[in-house]
């Protein structure tokens, strides 16, 4: 089994700890993805047209990314 999660520069941003300590306990290989806030951004509009309605936050984006 995969883990993935998104990673921030931001410490308060950022869920590596959690999600590491997450796929340790279920066993699963972990894999840490770092972005940038810029990486949301240029993924919006795609992630809008894949989804095919809005978004009101950022998290359709970081699925998408990932």
């Amino acid at each position: 089994m995969k883990a993935f999660t998104l990673t921030f520069e931001q410490a308060a941003c950022d869920e590596r700890p959690i999600a590491r300590e997450m796929a340790a306990l279920a066993g699963a290989e972990f894999h840490p993805i770092p972005i940038v806030q810029r990486d949301l951004a240029d993924n919006f509009a795609d992630t809008i047209a894949q989804a095919e309605t809005l978004c009101v936050n950022a998290h359709g984006v970081a699925k998408y990314i990932c």
